[in-house]
């Protein structure tokens, strides 16, 4: 009984020690858990203070780069920045009324509120190989200033914090330097050299002064969350080269969807990187890529955005949207179902554009595609041989349909086969091909189309326009299934070099004929084959090529034939690049050209005095023979006749030539003793007949402006008299040069001249005797200049066209200083007013400024100093000039301040 009772007492303390030992670990885990809660209270508001952080340092890094974005080094008003204005907090572009686009002071981003300042500091060299020094030594602007932006903010908890960035800004001339290639830090920039890409992939376009524009493949990134995919991006970059690869501009484009929150009203950015209030969003859920915050925040319309005028939609995203689709200044926003949603707390689906400038991303106007075609991949490439003439070919047909957009003409056909032929089972890449460009309005349309109109050689650099490669990021499908096959993979994560899903890879299953077709949409959501985000997000274009499936293959030679129509009864000539050959049969205007299998290349006609449609034909990779090729001709639109009789010349062999013609633009039948000549619409210069032993009357006819035919122009051979022949050319106007005052060339050796100053160009003609030598010297009434000064000739013995000047206006310069007599009035703005030419002041900060005017010869200008504020009088208050025709130095002035007596220096 006893030994029981001890055992009942033993397992009651055993129980009350349990008891213990649980509320011991109950203990314990709160401690953890107030632990474990302190360390995420600790770490969120940590994440908390690493964003802001890095908010502020993208705000110190917007200023530095705004600091080094002067367009002179002289200060300046009306919205023009200057080296010379930088200073605490001053400095920076400016708008119109020369307020700071970026002012120091509090900027508002998300719930915190930054504090922005800046210091700057002048830094000069005075003696070669010393350290610079704060102290001026007499130049007139430091040669640097070193710059220090301070961000300062508080945290949630009350905590100040800071962030500074320091960086030197160099005194270079951005109107004599490549200011874009220039470091911030230094005053020559480095030559970013560039290595081209190659075809099929990148193909380069040619866009005049030596330079070429490339697209590079786009790298599509997918983010995920899981398995699903939350945003697909696509980054390329377009860049201008030149013949040395040395990188002259690089555009860096990111191309994303995004599903965003709206929130309210704030700060945000505008199209030109302005900081505006408008409506703005926010990523609608954590697992987005960053870039989801800008493309959120940003892409809302502002009250620079009006949809309904062409001007207005400069200020929008969505130019194309239509103007209905707008509420409050801004674009309409949906959900993925298609609704509704502009309402704070609404989620909707949002897709943007953003370019890189000066280092930070920014959104910019919408894509729009204008072209996508569809071509065999071999048409640029085959076996590792790039096929340059097909490329060259490819990048004038993009400039042909990017002029046509803009002048509101025909586009261009494609240059490449519309068909294709594959034998079973075998397979074939595909290319589509995107072109864009960017939005422009009235004005900009109708100045680009004048430059087009008028051959500018360069005006393709100045054209927003994009040649993408859109093969692995358009949607491909084929007509017919059971004939053939085309990859459509799902979009992955590629670098550049990498291959890890195919798209437009096209099997042959069996016989027949069925196209491939690709489709993009014509926004940014095409540029890699997403969802839309609104109603009006559904048009696109696009493009197909009909394959031909056999089971035979193709003979080793194989033809390409066709009709000209209507036939013309002259030999015309066909011609077939890589080795082929071809005929022309007149009776029927059909024609051949005999062609090895796979053969790639193009096939033209040319006949003088007739155009063709199409101008050519191009072909990539032939195996079967190509039938019904056929070309329209006509009569040259705007080709006129001239066309005459020649007697008194026996037996003898006469040529006929019109000036800045083809020499087979006129033909001589002798038998009839007749002549004809083919010369365009608008046709200014002459027609001439020589021959050997004759003399002609007249010896030359004129022509200007020729708008019709020209019968009876009869020319009179005479023997035994002395051959003459005629140099003839035109002179070019420079600007401000007037036709009035070109007169007649001087010649010596012996002839006569004349000339036609009531044209544009002026022309001229020279009748000079066989063998003749000499010198041609054109003249002028004004101060003009002509290049080449003159043109030198030996022993003449036929007709001499093209000699051609240029004429310029001789300009001249007139200079001195403005001597300011007080430091009341050191540190103001002066600048020269004249009444006529362009003058311009320099140096600040100083107490001489020196100005220079540039006038043109002849004139009578009056140069009227003054300062922007009124603080200062002039002596003399002006000079005037009359006739000038020499340089003009030490043409100086006094300044004093406003009521004080001042003398002439």
């Amino acid at each position: 009984m006893k030994a029981h009772r001890i055992e009942l007492v033993r397992a009651r303390h055993q129980a009350g020690v349990g008891m213990i030992d649980v509320m011991l670990a109950v203990l314990v885990l709160a401690f953890g858990v107030l632990a474990v809660a302190r360390l995420q209270a600790v770490a969120l508001r940590e994440g908390g203070g690493a964003t802001a952080r890095g908010l502020a340092v993208q705000l110190a890094q917007e200023k530095l780069d705004d600091l080094r974005h002067f367009t002179q080094l002289a200060s300046a008003t009306g919205g023009v920045y200057g080296y010379d204005e930088i200073g605490t907090n001053a400095g920076g572009r400016e708008d119109a009324s020369d307020a700071l686009l970026l002012p120091s002071g509090n900027v508002t981003l998300g719930n915190t509120t930054y504090n922005r300042t800046w210091a700057a500091a002048g830094y000069y060299y005075c003696n070669t190989g010393a350290a610079p020094t704060a102290t001026n030594c007499s130049k007139t602007r430091p040669d640097y200033y070193g710059v220090t932006v301070t961000i300062q903010w508080s945290d949630p908890d009350g905590s100040s914090r800071s962030v500074a960035l320091s960086d030197s800004i160099v005194a270079h001339d951005p109107l004599s330097e490549a200011s874009g290639l220039l470091s911030g830090s230094g005053t020559e920039g480095p030559i970013v050299t560039y290595n081209p890409g190659e075809a099929p992939d990148v193909i380069a376009i040619d866009v005049g002064g030596g330079t070429s524009k490339e697209t590079t493949n786009p790298t599509p990134e997918l983010i995920k969350h899981g398995q699903d995919v939350i945003n697909t991006i696509a980054r390329y970059e377009t860049i201008r080269y030149d013949p040395d690869e040395a990188t002259i501009e690089r555009e860096e484009f990111l191309t994303l969807n995004c599903t965003c929150e709206q929130t309210s009203s704030g700060a945000a950015y505008d199209l030109n990187g302005n900081q505006v209030n408008k409506r703005r969003g926010v990523p609608a859920d954590r697992f987005q890529s960053p870039i989801c915050t800008i493309c959120c925040r940003d892409h809302h319309d502002d009250s620079s955005c009006n949809p309904s005028t062409s001007s207005g939609k400069k200020g929008c995203y969505d130019p194309y949207r239509p103007s209905s689709d707008y509420s409050s200044n801004d674009h309409n926003h949906y959900n993925s179902a298609g609704q509704l949603a502009n309402n704070s707390g609404d989620e909707y689906a949002e897709a943007c554009r953003l370019k890189r400038v000066d280092g930070l991303l920014r959104v910019v106007q919408d894509w729009r595609l204008i072209n996508l075609s569809v071509l065999p991949e071999d048409f640029f490439a085959s076996g590792g041989t790039v096929n340059t003439t097909n490329v060259a070919n490819y990048g004038d047909f993009v400039k042909d349909y990017v002029e046509a957009t803009i002048r509101g003409t025909t586009v261009p056909s494609p240059i490449w086969p519309t068909s294709a032929s594959m034998l079973e089972g075998s397979t074939k890449q595909f290319s589509a091909r995107a072109i864009y460009l960017d939005y422009l309005d009235s004005s900009e349309t109708s100045a680009l189309a004048s430059r087009l109109a008028g051959s500018d050689s360069t005006v393709f650099q100045d054209i927003p326009f994009y040649e993408v490669n859109l093969t692995k990021l358009a949607a491909w499908n084929v007509t017919d299934a059971s004939l053939l096959a085309v990859t459509d993979q799902q979009i992955q994560t590629e670098v550049a070099g990498q291959d890890l899903y195919s798209r437009g890879l096209v099997t042959a299953l069996d016989s027949g004929t069925a196209n491939v077709v690709a489709t993009a949409k014509t926004s940014n959501t095409g540029v890699f084959d997403a969802d839309p985000i609104d109603p009006n997000d559904v048009g696109s274009l696009q493009s197909s090529i009909a394959i031909t499936v056999t089971n035979t293959p193709p003979p080793s030679t194989l033809s390409i034939a066709g009709v000209v129509s209507p036939a013309v009864a002259e030999t015309i000539s066909f011609s077939a690049t890589n080795g082929g050959v071809c005929a022309y049969t007149t009776a029927t205007g059909s024609y051949s050209c005999d062609v090895p299998s796979g053969w790639s290349g193009r096939v033209t006609p040319s006949h003088v005095g007739y155009t063709f449609t199409p101008q050519y034909r191009d072909y990539a990779n032939v195996t079967v023979t190509q039938t019904a090729q056929d070309f329209a001709a006509a009569a040259a639109a705007g080709t006129y006749t001239i066309q005459g009789t020649i007697s008194g010349v026996v037996g003898a062999s006469v040529t006929l030539s019109a000036s800045n013609q083809p020499s087979g633009a006129c033909s001589y039948n002798s038998a009839a003793s007749t002549y004809s000549c083919s010369v365009p619409s608008g046709f200014t210069g002459q027609v001439s007949a020589s021959a050997s032993g004759y003399t002609f009357s007249p010896p030359a006819i004129q022509f200007t402006n020729v708008t019709g035919n020209f019968t009876d122009q009869n020319f009179v051979g005479s023997s035994g008299g002395t051959t003459t022949y005629t140099v003839s050319g035109s002179i070019s106007l420079g600007a401000g040069v007037t036709g009035s005052t070109i007169g007649v060339p001087t010649i010596t050796g012996g002839g006569s001249c004349s000339v036609d100053n009531a044209v544009t160009p002026v022309t001229y003609t020279c009748t000079v005797a066989t063998g003749w030598s000499g010198t041609i010297t054109p003249t002028s009434s004004a101060a003009v200049t002509f290049s080449p000064a003159s043109k030198s000739y030996s022993n003449v013995s036929s007709n001499r066209t093209g000699e051609n000047y240029n004429a310029t206006i001789v300009n001249y310069t007139i200079s001195g200083t403005i001597s300011i007599s007080s430091n009341s009035i050191k540190n103001k703005t002066y600048v020269m007013g004249t009444s006529s030419g362009q003058c311009t002041v320099t140096g600040s900060n100083s107490l001489t400024r020196t100005y220079s005017c540039t006038v043109s010869s002849g004139s009578s200008p009056t140069l009227t100093p003054s300062e922007t504020t009124g603080s200062a009088q002039f002596a003399p208050a002006s000079r005037s000039y009359s006739n000038v025709t020499a340089n003009s130095a030490n043409q100086n002035f006094s300044a004093c301040p406003t009521g004080d007596a001042c003398s002439a220096p």
